[in-house]
């Protein structure tokens, strides 16, 4: 026995013919636009959840399994034309028609069109996951090196890939910010610079398989102003959404995330080469020492160890009373990598033990 809708169904499509048993010629239409079927709805949303989410191994695998289903249905569904003449045909001498063909005209399974239209919808998603997953294997960053064109830096984009087949990046265009910060050595004042500029003939990368390429995009000056005893220059590029290119088919790519990079440049009565966090730590101990040899030594830190200086500090903090870190509150504007703080003494112990009480919760802070 068929399902009551279908049997409601069938007497909608039987009523569309004439008394004497023979079809309309009015056509029986679904009730709008044909469109993916409810039915996969649920898979295409974890599809989207798992991309929204960063998941693309999760996004991959669900749809794998959607277009296998969708793949089986093609085989089976009946078009909505032949689904329509089908159970029309009920209402004359002929016969034919089943649940499966009802079941279609009632909305309540997918037709072949439908089919054809959700595996539309699944190649545009798996493109979208496919150029995630090329992208993921994509570190870019980007590098700064001393021009031997004068006073000038080269910022160069550099992509890394752990991915087996040559890709080509083929980004939007973007825009490319200069920070300079730099520091009096005699008050500890910090000077911000800022700039931007447009990238409007974005960069094309040849990434090869496992391998690295580079390619320099602007040159922009060092610029350490007169006084100064060291300029740190930060830059960042955001580029548009692009493509992701392998063997002559193209995929989307989002946005690039490209890390920043950052240099420090001193004038030439600054000695060259960098010190031990020790160094600036046992400065702040004594609590006497002079502004401009806090400094010195707090700009000669390399950028990647001001995280553990910060450590040290804060450690240092914790036996020392605020008034011993009057002198050395510029050194930490500048290893916060924050010139916005304006904190005084006892601000700055508080902001460092609340660092501290930060990092111990991720384990033990080396001493």
């Amino acid at each position: 026995m068929l399902h009551r809708s279908i049997l409601a169904l069938l007497a909608l499509c039987l009523a569309s013919c004439r008394g004497d048993g023979v079809v309309s010629q009015a056509p029986v239409q679904p009730a709008g636009p044909l469109v993916v079927h409810p039915v996969y709805q649920t898979a295409f949303d974890a599809v989207k959840a798992a991309l929204d989410a960063e998941d693309t191994a999760v996004a991959a695998s669900t749809l794998r399994r959607l277009r296998a289903r969708l793949e089986a249905d093609l085989e089976t569904a009946p078009g909505f034309d032949e689904a329509r003449r089908s159970v029309g045909a009920q209402g004359s001498e002929r016969t034919g028609g089943g649940p499966r063909e009802a079941a279609v005209l009632a909305g309540l399974a997918p037709s072949r069109e439908s089919v054809e239209a959700g595996l539309r919808v699944a190649d545009g998603f798996e493109r979208v996951v496919e150029g995630r997953l090329r992208m993921e294997a994509l570190t870019p960053t980007l590098e700064l090196v001393r021009s031997a064109e004068g006073e000038l830096v080269d910022v160069v984009l550099v992509a890394r890939s752990t991915w087996s087949f040559p890709l080509t990046l083929e980004p939007g265009p973007g825009v490319l910010r200069v920070r300079r910060t730099s520091i009096e050595p005699r008050t500890g004042d910090l000077a911000v610079d800022a700039s931007e500029s447009t990238i409007a003939d974005p960069p094309v990368l040849e990434v090869p398989p496992g391998g690295v390429a580079r390619l320099r995009i602007a040159q922009v000056a060092i610029e350490v102003p007169v006084g100064a005893i060291a300029t740190e220059m930060t830059t960042r590029l955001s580029l548009n959404s692009g493509a992701v290119v392998e063997k002559g088919r193209r995929y989307p790519a989002r946005d690039f995330t490209v890390t920043p990079s950052a240099r420090t440049d001193f004038p030439a009565w600054v000695p060259l080469g960098y010190l031990e966090p020790a160094d600036l730590v046992g400065l702040v101990e004594r609590g006497d020492a002079p502004l401009p040899a806090i400094l010195e030594r707090t700009v000669r830190i390399a950028p990647a160890r001001r995280g553990e200086t910060l450590d040290m500090l804060g450690l240092a903090a914790e036996t020392l009373p605020p008034q011993a870190l009057r002198p050395a509150m510029p050194a930490l504007r500048w290893l916060s990598g924050d010139s916005s703080l304006q904190l005084d003494e006892r601000g700055w112990k508080v902001w460092l033990a609340q660092r501290l009480e930060e990092r111990r919760a991720g384990g033990p802070v080396p001493r």
